[in-house]
């Protein structure tokens, strides 16, 4: 213990020490300079910031971020409102107490004795403060608290350890701001940063904890314990330093900061008072730590053991409840709902992987903040859950009873009583429990359910065939449709029972045994007849089997009558479909019955057809629904044989029948066929004669890789049309899905050929056909088929035994000709050679080439060099010698051709982009050729690509095949000269490989010192031609020789342009091809641009000078009246575009400050879509001021605006616009109106420029910035005034004015009238000593021979423009302007002649007379607050006299603010209205006298002089007083003062008072008096 007290001494005097060197350096003491600027606000006002900005840090309010720290609040920020105290002082009649016994004084008529007495009383307003992050300007000095880095060995035990120590829970959250921790004392919780590293974590952890123990608001309140917020950071960082310095994580570089950060000086007294609490706490709490830490030492080693045993016990939901709390042991992050979905994701998969891999997921995704990703993977899980049969159990409870299938999904007995009522098949499931297997049995009765004692299931498939038919219910008509085409087309098991249709009872033979009804007359016909039931057919079912059970135990979904007879059951098994009659005995073989619905079915316009398989053979085993995909794909053969059929008999040669696809679709529906020629589209995607449009659409459509031991099984239904045509019928195909209607009428469906059918009607040939001959060849049945009309008189056909025409024009049954068409038909179905190692001897077998030999010797194959070592003889009798590879087909002795197998020497095909790449080589893999070609291809020809083939074993290995060499593919012959390489599959890839480069287009593009150059193949030869380097063609043509290489070609052509071709740098074609393509479009652009908008428009502009005064370029477009000017700014340039009626209605910067402004106009147009649109110059200054006119006359015309609208750049401004400035001065006043807690009872109307800064011809480069603001609302003009002014605002460089205005008073539209007409005379006045020096300079002694005096000059001038005498003047500077040889005298002589005209037009001359302007009148108010004249005391109306009077009266010490004297002149001008000019007994002249109009003004004046002398006069008075009172006070002293002196003291106060009231009152009825105002006497 000894030991401990000693080691945290030591800590703590370490802590001290540190913290006292951060005191003594240079940036802490400038971080405490700027902190003390800062206000220290109450709890109350904290709380109140942080609710509204958790975030904030430093706050301070709008003119205090302005005068003390030198930033402003950024435009459009919210304020954060807060409490202010606004004290008063009232005056209250009060018992009096005794001073010495403190009881209440008695008077002598016995009542308590009573004094007035000063009470201050406070009251509170709203005011606003922004935090440090919404303003710019100076940065403000930052006392940096670096945050902890690195990782902690004990972390993880410490931090279970500290959760064990912490009175409340620790959690971890996403916290807003920059805050790393804080306890929460109302719901009594930690919080701690995600996303720190160890160090921070664990050093924050024990900071928090320890303000939880000693911080705790509801503990110190219950101990009496107070500390201010500083102390309790200091002991808190304090406890986190000593306990992690105990444990090995040193945070000093932290703490010491943080701790200095949070003391109130230097001398630390928060840390010293506070240093017993520090060491006690913190010895606390590193005992409790180390107990609990060794306690895990201990528990660990058991509880690792325990765990790997409870995981392989722990059911599904044991093991994600595990997985959340291993994922939240440091810091919590689910929510409950996660939690549970979790859960019970678990519990209904039974998948450890996924639950895990779930919980990680989302546990990353929330602590990355990232919602998207969350709600993504709770969605997911969800489905998963809900793609479940039955909400009530999951696979755990399956798993757990012992039943473990990949294809069944577990059901409730009441979920499957529901789906067996709907037809689904349901199967009760026994677990391998007590030593017995695991079985299930298909449930055919619900009794069967009922009775069962365990699980119930339903395979995937079916399920998923269930769901499918619940989100589109089929008729009974489209089920019965698709039963019987499943029953009667498909190769699975299935049975169909037939009963007479109702309608057909008539007809006599129903329940009659067959030979009643032949004796009777009946033929027994399948039109007769519909189907009532079809199910699968189990191998061990017999005829009787199904009687029995249709007459005991019929299926709930069997819709028929007790099997009887004449019923009907027709049996497929593994597709040959055989037809019985139920008879009186027994059941009789019905041969036509199987054809005569058949027949039906294809004449069946209900539009049903059945699913397509989406599955593997491996799938479907594992579902076991090997039937339900053997059905499938029997019915996908079927259809690409149709398809094939469609376009063999609608093709003439030259094109498809546009009909062609519509009777396919009809057979076998849309969803099949187009399975079949996406499949068909993506075996063969190389191909380049399929369209890039149908590969698209075949890549949006899903077909599963369907392998099955290394055969590729999709291959089956590939179509095997030629590609041109079949692109063509895939084109019909396409356009027949989207448009066909379920109301389409079905077309002609495959018929089931016999040795007894008659009456086949055949695709393409008149009249019917019956069977005479049948011969099997591989396995299936062909038939020669004769016309019934013709006989032998016309050829006979050869069908398959599915009605698939195989041959036509048979003369001589099946000769040699029919039996070649049967080899291509058994080819096209897939049909191949299986074992061909082993050739029978005098075999005939035909070559790749077409050759056919019979096979004279063999011998032993060498597979490494792949050497002749057959020989055989030709049909001519010449012996050759050929090798294996070279065979393509094998004639068997029937004469049918077949395939030789494809035996794979290829692994797979590799793409590398660049051969030169730097840093590693990106190579990509392809099985298909076709694809690797087209990746190939699809790389630009400016690199180094190339394509090779990986081999398989033995001989693993690669070459490259292919090389792009300085832009030209280039075959490279390697395999022919590595042993082994020369293989058939290699032989024949090689010559695909060098066929697919012969007639692929090439496009090279090449950069030949400043020239571009591009060759690319056409149908002639080469199409080239050369580029200069601003990619403008220079000259082209087409090098016709189609016989030689593009190398060749290049070569002679650049030689014959005298370019060399060493000096030709490839480069990527497109890239080329596209600034080619850009260089044209500008080119027709520039040309469209300059007939639209001549370049005479732009001449003469220099940016220059233009800049300085921002002079632009203005056009009109000729069609809409609008109008677009363009104008020279410091960034590049600015252009606005405005409606015939001058309204802005757009704008944006353009183009950079080296562009010329035509260049600038250009990008204008083309930004707005106005390029193409004639236009007219118009005069830019002339524009301007019209534009300036016309939102002036808005403004007059009522229409009062928050801004002036204005967008042009201005001289005068220093390049801003009005409306810019406008809208900063009006967000200024927002602020100052929220800083003074008046933003809701002042209304800002607007704002608009106004002043010498207005007019060009009138500014000076010092002159300010005048803008005159409109508001209504209580307060006074005056007030406002000096607080909008109170720190000088600039902007643009330029000091802005603020003059405000009341709407009561004086309109915007009204000020703005008068100030115009103001500049007007200051504008003619300028222009009249312009137009004196002009004549003075130009001709000086002329001048002076007829002007004595210049300012009687300019005044003659002043009054001739204002009488519009200016004849002469126009004269003579219109002379001067034509006859002057200097320039500049041309300029300024058209510059005044323009002046002058326009000044004419100023509104001085369209004013009416002036009316006589009444007497002028002052009186004068008195405010007990000037700045605030609602707060306290406030008269108006009143003489110099009565004003100074009241003035008296108020106390001095009055809280609500200064007080003072104003005056309020009427003279009819705008200046009239209230003014403040005299403070606490001090006259503001200085104030006053810079309004030029009251510095005018005598009556204003004199009551300055008036206040002055009378405050003076007061002044010596009082000094006379206080002089004579001294002596007195010196005479009492001498005598003594008589008791009783100070009643009689507070009587004469009392009397005084009463005398001021009365003459208060007295004075409040004068005020309606008249009388003369101005004169005082004092």
């Amino acid at each position: 213990m000894a030991n401990r007290e000693e080691q945290l001494k030591q800590i703590t005097e370490q802590l001290e020490q540190g913290v006292a060197e951060i005191f003594t350096s240079e940036k802490y003491s400038e971080y405490l300079n700027t902190m003390a600027k800062f206000h220290n606000y109450s709890f109350n006002n904290t709380l109140l910031i942080a609710m509204q900005k958790p975030e904030a840090t430093l706050v301070a309010g709008y003119q205090a971020w302005q005068k003390k720290f030198n930033r402003q609040v950024k435009r459009g920020e919210k304020g954060i409102q807060i409490i202010a105290p606004a004290p008063f002082k009232e005056k209250q009649e009060i018992e009096k107490t005794d001073p010495e016994t403190g009881e209440i004084v008695i008077g002598e008529d016995g009542q308590p004795e009573t004094e007035v007495v000063e009470r201050v009383i406070t009251r509170f307003r709203v005011t606003t403060v922004f935090d440090v992050s919404q303003t710019t300007g100076e940065p403000i000095p930052e006392f940096e608290v670096p945050e902890l880095e690195g990782d902690v060995l004990i972390y993880h035990d410490f931090m279970e350890a500290l959760k064990t120590v912490a009175p409340v829970p620790i959690r971890f959250l996403e916290i807003d701001g920059e805050a790393k921790g804080f306890y929460q004392l109302v719901d009594k919780y930690i919080a701690i940063q995600l996303g720190m590293s160890e160090a921070q974590t664990m050093k924050t952890a024990v900071h928090e904890t320890a303000h939880a123990v000693l911080h705790d608001r509801d503990l110190m309140e219950a101990e009496g314990i107070i500390k201010d917020q500083l102390t309790r950071e200091v002991e808190a960082e304090s406890v986190a330093y000593v306990v992690c310095n105990h444990f090995g994580l040193n945070t000093s570089e932290y703490s010491f900061s943080y701790i200095a950060s949070w003391s109130s000086g230097k001398n630390m007294k928060e840390l010293r008072a506070s240093m017993d609490t520090i060491r006690k706490t913190s010895a606390d709490m590193i005992g409790q730590i180390e107990e609990r830490l060794k306690e895990l030492q201990i528990e660990r080693p058991e509880q690792e053991a325990a765990v790997v045993e409870q995981t392989e016990e722990l059911s599904a939901m044991q093991y994600a409840e595990q997985t959340i709390n291993r994922l939240e042991q440091e810091r919590t992050i689910f929510s409950n709902d996660q939690r549970n979905l979790i859960v019970n994701f678990a519990y209904k998969l039974d998948d450890r992987e996924a639950t895990e891999k779930l919980a990680e997921n989302l546990a990353e995704s929330i602590l990355d903040g990232n919602r998207e990703a969350v709600l993504k993977l709770i969605g997911e899980a969800e489905e998963q859950i809900d793609s479940l049969p039955d909400s009530m159990i999951g696979l755990s409870e399956l798993h757990e009873a012992g039943f473990y299938s990949e294809s069944m999904l577990p059901l409730t007995r009441e979920r499957a009583v529901e789906l067996h009522h709907e037809g689904v098949t349901v199967y009760g499931l026994t677990g391998a429990v007590s030593g017995q297997e695991q079985s299930q049995r298909v449930m055919n009765l619900e009794l069967d359910i009922l009775q069962h004692d365990g699980l119930f299931g339903v395979t995937k498939f079916e399920w998923e065939n269930y769901k499918k038919s619940q989100e589109s219910v089929m008729t009974p008509e489209e089920k019965s449709k698709i039963k019987e085409t499943l029953l009667l087309e498909s190769d699975g098991n299935r049975y169909g029972i037939y009963q007479i249709n109702s309608g057909q009872e008539e007809r006599g033979y129903q329940f009659l045994s067959l030979e009643a009804a032949k004796e009777m007359g009946f033929t027994v016909d399948g039109k007769d007849y519909q189907m009532v039931y079809s199910e699968r057919l189990r191998d061990a079912t017999t005829l009787d089997d199904l009687f029995e059970r249709f007459n005991i135990e019929r299926p709930n979904d069997f819709t028929g009558h007790s099997m009887s007879v004449s019923d009907v059951i027709i049996m497929n098994r593994g597709g040959r479909l055989t037809a019985y009659y139920v008879d009186s005995f027994g059941f009789t073989e019905l041969p036509d019955f199987v054809a005569q619905r058949a027949e039906m079915l294809n004449a069946n316009p209900v539009k049903a057809y059945p699913e397509v398989y989406m599955g593997t053979l491996e799938k479907a085993m594992q579902e076991r629904n090997v039937d339900a995909y053997l059905d499938s794909r029997k019915l996908n053969i079927d259809c690409k044989n149709a398809i094939e059929q469609a376009i063999t008999e609608n093709f003439d040669g030259m094109s498809l029948n546009p009909d062609t696809a519509i009777d396919v679709i009809g057979k076998y529906g849309e969803e099949r066929v187009a399975f079949v020629l996406a499949n068909t589209l993506k075996q063969l995607s190389y191909d380049g004669r399929f369209s890039d449009g149908n590969k698209r659409w075949a890549d949006g459509i899903d077909i599963p890789e369907n392998i099955s031991r290394g055969i590729n099984l999709n291959r089956d239904y590939i179509v095997g049309s030629h590609p041109a045509v079949l692109n063509g019928f895939i084109d019909m195909a396409r356009k027949e899905i989207r448009t066909r209607k379920l109301e389409e009428v079905l077309g002609v469906k495959n018929q089931h050929i016999t040795e007894t059918t008659r009456e086949y009607e055949a695709d393409g040939h008149t009249g019917t056909w019956y069977a005479m001959d049948m011969k099997t060849y591989h396995g299936e049945r062909f038939f020669q088929m004769r016309s019934e009309e013709y006989g032998q008189d016309v050829a006979d056909i050869i069908v398959s035994e599915n009605g698939t025409l195989v041959a036509e024009d048979i003369w001589h049954g099946f000769d040699e000709g029919a039996r070649e068409a049967i080899s291509e038909y058994l080819e096209e179905n897939g049909v191949t050679v299986y074992d061909l190692m082993d050739i029978p001897d005098q075999a005939t077998v035909i070559l790749a080439d077409g050759t056919v030999m019979k096979i004279m010797e063999q011998q032993s194959i060498s597979t490494d060099t792949w050497e002749p070592t057959l020989t055989g003889q030709n049909q001519q009798g010449e012996e050759q010698k050929f090798s294996f590879f070279e065979i393509h087909k094998v004639r068997e002795n029937n004469g049918i051709d077949l395939k030789m197998p494809e035996n794979h020497y290829i692994d797979q095909y590799y793409v590398i982009e660049d051969l030169a790449a730097k840093g590693g080589m990106k190579i990509e893999r392809y099985k298909d050729l076709g694809a690797a070609l087209g990746a190939y291809y699809s790389l630009p020809n400016h690199k180094m690509k190339a394509l090779g083939i990986e081999n398989t074993a033995p001989l693993r290995g690669s070459l490259d095949f292919i090389q792009c060499k300085n832009g030209v593919d280039t075959l490279i012959y390697d395999c022919q000269k590595v042993e082994g390489w020369l293989n058939p599959q290699i032989y024949n890839t090689f010559k695909d490989i060098g066929n697919s480069l012969e007639v692929h287009d090439t496009e090279i593009a090449y950069q030949i010192g400043e020239k571009y150059f591009t060759i690319q193949t056409v149908e002639d030869g080469y199409d080239y031609t050369f580029y200069d380097k601003d990619y403008l063609e220079l000259d082209g043509g087409v090098y016709d020789n189609p016989d030689i290489s593009i190398s060749e070609a290049m070569e002679n052509i650049l030689e014959e342009e005298g370019l060399p071709l060493e000096g030709a740098n490839v480069m990527d074609y497109e890239e080329l091809y596209a600034e080619i393509e850009y260089a044209e479009e500008e080119r027709m652009e520039k040309i469209q641009f300059e007939r639209n908008c001549p370049k005479a428009f732009f001449d003469g502009h220099d940016r220059e000078p233009a800049l300085k005064n921002y002079e632009g370029i203005t056009v009109q477009f000729k069609m809409s009246g609008m109008y677009l000017t363009v104008q020279p700014t410091e960034e590049g340039y600015k252009y606005l575009v405005y409606d015939q009626k001058l309204h802005e209605i757009s704008g944006d910067a353009c183009g950079n400050p080296e562009d010329s402004i035509q260049k600038a106009m250009y990008a204008s147009l083309k930004n707005e879509g106005l390029e193409d649109v004639e236009c007219v110059k118009v005069d830019d200054r002339e524009f301007r001021d019209k534009v300036i006119s016309h939102s002036k006359e808005v403004l007059a015309s009522g229409d009062v605006r928050f801004t002036s609208e204005l967008g042009r750049c201005e001289t005068a401004l220093n390049g801003m616009g009005r409306a810019e400035i406008e809208y900063e001065v009006l967000f200024h006043a927002r602020a100052v109106l929220e800083e003074m807690g008046l933003e809701n009872e002042v209304t800002l109307i607007g704002a608009r420029v106004h002043g010498s800064r207005s007019r060009d011809d009138l500014y000076r480069a010092d002159s300010d910035l005048d803008v005159v603001l409109s508001y209504r609302g209580n307060i006074r003009e005056d007030s406002f005034f000096n607080e909008l002014n109170s720190y000088g605002m600039a902007i643009a460089g330029i000091k802005v004015d603020i003059n405000p205005i009341l709407e009561e008073r004086i309109t915007l539209a009204e000020y703005i009238k008068e100030s115009e007409a103001y500049l007007d005379q200051q504008e003619i006045k300028k222009l009249a000593v312009d137009l004196d020096n002009f004549s003075y300079e130009y001709d000086t002694y002329g001048y002076k021979d007829t002007v004595e005096n210049r300012e009687e000059q300019v005044e003659k001038i002043t009054e001739d423009i204002l009488n519009k005498d200016t004849a002469g003047l126009k004269n003579w500077l219109i002379e001067v302007s034509e006859e002057s040889d200097i320039d500049s005298d041309v300029v300024t002589a058209r510059s005044l002649l323009s002046r002058l005209e326009n000044a004419e037009a100023f509104s001085v001359f369209t004013r009416q007379p002036e009316q006589k302007q009444p007497e002028a009148t002052i009186t004068f108010y008195v405010a007990e607050c000037m700045e605030f004249p609602v707060m306290g005391e406030y008269h108006e109306n009143l003489t110099l006299e009565e004003a100074l009077r009241i003035y008296e009266t108020i106390p001095a010490d009055r809280m609500n603010g200064i007080k003072g004297v104003g005056f309020e002149l009427q003279d009819g001008s705008y200046y009239d209205g209230p003014y403040d000019f005299m403070r606490l007994g001090k006259v503001d002249r200085e104030e006053v006298n810079m309004i030029q109009h009251y510095k005018k003004i005598p009556l204003v004046q004199k009551a300055m002089d008036d206040v002055e002398k009378y405050f003076a006069e007061k002044q010596e008075k009082s000094r006379t007083e206080e002089k004579t009172a001294e002596s007195k006070r010196i005479s009492k002293e001498q005598t003594g003062q008589p008791k009783g002196k100070k009643q009689s003291v507070l009587q004469a106060l009392r009397e005084r008072q009463a005398k001021i009231k009365e003459q208060e009152q007295n004075n409040a009825k004068e005020k309606t008096k008249a009388r003369k105002k101005g004169e005082v006497t004092l």
